[in-house]
């Protein structure tokens, strides 16, 4: 396909969603080979942008005053013939981006991304492959100011970042400052199909990059839609690979722990050793004798019962019973102008 503004898609003032979309070879006059989005918020999960191209700045997709969210994305070989921003080009933007991948992409400035007044948000990135003939082979940054975490920059052409940043739990290549940041190389295959929807570039074993992203900023599944955090160097600790791909996760890694806070029992249907993502499980609580059930703590809450969990992350869930004694408070408003006979006389009574 192809138009003067955004080849494959056009948004504004628009906030569509995309689920399993391959944007490819799509090509523009100007701005936005794949997509271009003004005053938008779209939302995309499991797409593929690749071969896209543009004249002039965003190959894969071009954004200006808008926020969109991207989720398990891919932005390969897309390209600007004189621009900027092969892969994602930002201005007055901030979109989030949570396990994408770039790679291969190319711009004369910011071959995966270029951010000008913008304030990007990039959690499990990873940028290789990426080129340029100037400088930001990775990302360009000017007036901007992205934040990236638990983010891998290694092996783009001319510069894996210019401009500032913050930068936390990242491997960048030559080095960057920021808490948890590491400069090793991460032992990265080449982009395949690795499971999931998209292709992703995976960690090698014995990678530095492995269990060692802030687990604070963890999301629970990686590009491939496995389970996050893993224990990928087999130290039983499981910990937070950096990059949009966890090494040693498996697609039934999402693990299911259910305990009893006082006396009763949890039935748990179906009950398995663990769980693909977007699975159901029905959880039904049940007192024992002289005992109530009050609720859900954890990684749920509430009083539903039963109840219904949709595995998206690795889940903890409490279920609380409480002893059966009720204490009986009474009084007499205003005080000695009367009394109340109680009958039977109780220190505790029971449900």
């Amino acid at each position: 396909n192809s138009a003067t503004y955004g080849g494959g898609m056009y948004n504004t003032n628009s906030s569509p969603t995309l689920t399993n979309v391959t944007f490819s070879t799509n090509s523009e006059t100007d701005y936005g080979g794949g997509m271009y989005n003004y005053r938008s918020s779209p939302s995309l999960s499991n797409v593929t942008l690749s071969g896209n191209s543009a004249i002039y700045d965003g190959g894969g997709m071009y954004n200006t005053n808008s926020s969109p969210t991207l989720t398990n994305v891919t932005f390969s070989s897309n390209s600007v013939t004189y621009g900027v921003g092969g892969g994602m080009y930002n201005t007055n933007s901030s979109p989030s981006l949570t396990n994408v991948t770039f790679s291969g992409n190319y711009g004369t400035l910011g071959g995966g991304m270029y951010n000008t007044n913008s304030s990007p948000t990039l959690t499990n990135v990873t940028f290789s492959g990426n080129t340029t003939v100037l400088n930001g082979g990775g990302m360009y940054n000017t007036n901007s100011s992205p934040t990236l975490t638990n983010a891998i920059l290694w092996g783009n052409t001319g510069s894996q970042i210019t401009g500032s940043a913050t930068v936390t739990y990242s491997d960048i290549q030559g080095g960057y400052a920021g808490v948890g940041n590491i400069n090793t190389a991460p032992l990265l295959g080449s982009l395949l199909d690795n499971g999931g929807f998209t292709q992703t570039l995976a960690l090698g074993e014995g990678s530095p990059a492995i269990d060692v992203g802030n687990p604070e900023s963890c999301p629970g599944f990686d590009q491939r839609y496995y389970a996050r955090p893993a224990d990928g160097n087999g130290d039983g600790i499981t910990g937070c690979d950096m990059g949009a791909y966890e090494y040693g996760a498996s697609i039934d890694g999402f693990l299911l722990s259910v305990e009893v806070s006082g006396s009763g029992t949890v039935l748990i249907d179906p009950q398995e050793t663990g769980y693909f993502y977007g699975d159901v499980v029905n959880l039904t609580a049940i007192a024992d004798e002289n005992w109530i059930f009050t609720g859900w703590s954890g990684d749920a809450s509430g009083t539903d019962n039963p109840l219904s969990v949709t595995m998206d992350a690795i889940k903890n869930i409490t279920a609380n019973f409480l002893f059966d004694e009720l204490v009986l408070n009474v009084m007499v408003n205003p005080d000695g102008t009367g009394s109340v006979m109680i009958d039977p006389v109780k220190t505790t009574y029971h449900y």
